[in-house]
């Protein structure tokens, strides 16, 4: 691949027939590329909920997408957004890379970027050229014994349905999950947390054989209180549900399995 590039850099050598061809067989096979390589990370949950407590073990693989390999020989870049020196590493299928996860400081959260150092990869910034958009991920990091305040309510776009059991069980989960203390004041809280259910429907068919369609969403959301600034938003749960004749029927469905499915998502 890296000799592919430098061959399409030195346009002199080649006629503008041969250069398109190349140019384009390069970039489909980088963006094809790109899009099969995922980060799975352990602990296990945070693949669904990318948010852990500092001062922890965290491991990364570097995994493709569609046979479910690790990878070798892929460069990785990690950005703190904190004052941390940045890492980059090689993937090993072998053996995955492990780090401690710095002090978050006192009520401090901290995020980590996780992407394909494809500059090193590919020996130069081709990016731009390739029409490639590198694939990231990231962990938020948030201190032990953290104190939270819940705004006691789900922010439900018209749904219709009460949300209370399930954000009771969330917040329990929570707490033990990463060590957060919830608090009835919330003066005396570091963050806030509030949870968003929104459904998506297609209100079009083009038969009736065609059936209607909906989508629900479920998002967990913290946000700092001095400074009102957003901490984490994640859409922690999905489903859809179909129905023949009534779109809000199948609406109602997506939305009580997404209840089960969220709870599950914070609480395995």
């Amino acid at each position: 691949m890296v000799e592919f590039i430098d061959f399409i850099v030195d346009r002199g050598s080649q006629t503008s027939r041969d250069y398109n061809i190349l140019f384009n067989k390069v970039r489909s096979i980088l963006n094809v590329y790109n899009d099969r390589i995922f980060f799975s990370y352990n602990p296990a949950s945070l693949n669904s909920i990318p948010m852990s407590n500092d001062q922890k073990e965290l491991t990364i693989s570097v995994i493709d997408g569609e046979n479910k390999k690790k990878l070798d020989s892929i460069y990785v870049y990690m950005d703190y957004s904190i004052e941390h020196a940045a890492e980059t590493w090689v993937s090993d299928s072998s053996k995955d890379y492990t780090l401690f996860l710095p002090n978050a400081g006192s009520k401090s959260v901290y995020v980590i970027t996780i992407s394909i150092d494809y500059q090193k990869l590919l020996r130069g910034n081709y990016l731009d050229l390739l029409s490639v958009k590198p694939k990231h991920s990231k962990v938020t990091v948030i201190p032990q014994n953290i104190k939270v305040y819940s705004t006691e309510s789900i922010a439900t776009l018209g749904t219709g349905l009460e949300y209370s059991a399930v954000y009771d069980s969330i917040k329990s989960c929570f707490g033990n999950n990463y060590s957060a203390e919830f608090v009835r004041d919330i003066n005396d809280s570091d963050v806030l947390m509030s949870i968003e259910v929104s459904t998506k429907e297609n209100m079009r068919r083009q038969s009736r054989k065609d059936p209607f369609k909906s989508e629900a969403f479920f998002i967990l959301r913290l946000e700092d209180r001095e400074t009102g600034n957003n901490i984490f938003s994640h859409m922690i749960a999905k489903t859809e549900a179909v129905d023949y004749d009534f779109v809000e029927r199948a609406s109602v469905r997506a939305l009580r399995d997404l209840a089960n499915k969220a709870s599950q998502s914070i609480c395995k």
